[in-house]
């Protein structure tokens, strides 16, 4: 079953962006082919991440720039539709990331209000609604109105949230913990929550700099040069424990399909 995952566009600077290249980067490990949409014409981080990787697709959306179409957004949806509605072996399981530019939550939201749910579902393709928390309560507010505007969807089971705690200020969730852990962990079960610890202001800026991701750098496929061996140890060790963090998004269907196909090797062999 492929997925699709659209980041909010809520506050910048939470990590956004670097989740999106984290779920890219496991994607593959998961027997998933990440698809990824940029739509933050200003920095263009998932582009510029994988330029040079063949196997994930990085495609530019500017939903500043309306053309023939009333909203841009659609063309990504168009895509994806294509895409399932073509794909001839069913194992092969797509991971579509929708990264969008902080403060953009307004015209996503109006965007989705034609959401094709029902034809997601006729596709296979799990939605899911990602949220990037910090300590900072502005990060939870702005959250907040996509948990208001979602949660009847999400208990029709037409979408699941993603609840990304990013640490990198400091562990103290407590807005969320008080005003929406209740309904989203509690009363909704099928929410995903994965913490993010605090990484290396120094590495995740360097890593920027190079134009590639923390996966990438982890697995030796772009070397740094100013990276001696413990910061390439210290990140792939990291990449390690994160990756335990991630497994159980994939788990459910990537993994098991996965799993089941080369069982089904072993045997024909």
């Amino acid at each position: 079953m492929s997925k699709l995952i659209i980041f909010a566009g809520t506050k910048g600077g939470v990590g956004k962006s670097l989740t999106a290249t984290l779920f890219a980067d496991f994607a593959e490990e998961f027997g998933f082919c990440p698809v990824l949409f940029d739509c933050d014409n200003e920095n263009k981080s998932l582009c510029n991440a994988y330029k040079s990787v063949a196997a994930i697709q990085a495609v530019a959306v500017d939903v500043d720039f309306h053309g023939e179409m009333d909203y841009p957004l659609d063309e990504i949806i168009n895509r994806i539709e294509e895409m399932e509605s073509r794909k001839e072996n069913e194992r092969l399981n797509n991971l579509y990331i929708l990264d969008m530019k902080a403060g953009t939550s307004c015209s996503t939201l109006e965007w989705l209000e034609a959401f094709p749910f029902d034809r997601m579902k006729e596709l296979a393709v799990e939605v899911y609604v990602a949220g990037c928390l910090t300590s900072d309560i502005d990060s939870g507010m702005t959250w907040a109105v996509w948990v208001k505007k979602y949660a009847e969807p999400a208990l029709e089971e037409k979408l699941r949230f993603i609840i990304i705690k990013n640490e990198i200020a400091g562990n103290n969730f407590a807005f969320y913990d008080d005003t929406m852990k209740p309904f989203l962990e509690e009363e909704l079960r099928s929410t995903v929550v994965i913490h993010l610890p605090a990484l290396s202001t120094r590495h995740l800026n360097r890593i920027k700099d190079y134009e590639t991701s923390y996966g990438q750098v982890a697995k030796s496929k772009i070397q740094i040069a100013s990276f001696g061996f413990m910061d390439v140890h210290r990140i792939r060790m990291m990449y390690k424990n994160l990756k335990n963090a991630f497994i159980g998004f994939f788990a459910d269907s990537g993994l098991d399909a996965k799993q089941e196909m080369n069982h089904g090797e072993e045997h024909a062999s």
